[in-house]
């Protein structure tokens, strides 16, 4: 978990840099902003459709206690993993760095791992049924069509 914090405060920073001492496009600016609102959105979403259930922090040895399939949970797997790779992705865009753009395919890269570690968890616990109801119904981190 610290070596993910420290990667993305890195990269934050990178992005905080490129920002500053880039003369980017007004459309990539729109772009990156845009993303950003909806990323921002969709995690405080997954936030309040996860109500009071506790789920368990990034590379935490616990399982879910129950399976969210409401709001975005409703459509994707990880909607909490999908926002913050699209928080970078706008990151990326904005800047047009490249620096930001290795460290935000780096957290991505995590996010996808570490949301696979979480289902693995899943389809070996007492949900695991449940799991895969509910894994034929949505996307990874995409809704399926």
């Amino acid at each position: 978990m610290k070596a993910l914090s420290l990667g993305a405060c890195i990269t934050f920073a990178a992005y905080i840099w490129a920002a500053v001492r880039s003369s980017g496009s007004p459309q990539a600016d729109v772009v990156g902003s845009l993303i950003h609102l909806s990323a921002g959105w969709l995690f405080l979403s997954a936030i309040r459709s996860a109500g009071s259930a506790k789920l368990p922090i990034a590379f935490s040895q616990s399982a879910p206690s129950n399976v969210i399939d409401m709001g975005p949970y409703g459509r994707v797997r990880h909607p909490l993993y999908l926002s913050y790779s699209l928080y970078w992705l706008g990151c990326v865009i904005q800047t047009g760095s490249a620096t930001v753009g290795i460290g935000a395919a780096l957290l991505i890269a995590t996010y996808v791992i570490l949301a696979s570690a979480e289902e693995r968890k899943l389809l070996s616990g007492d949900l695991q049924f449940e799991y895969l109801a509910y894994r034929s119904r949505t996307g990874s981190f995409w809704p399926k069509i």
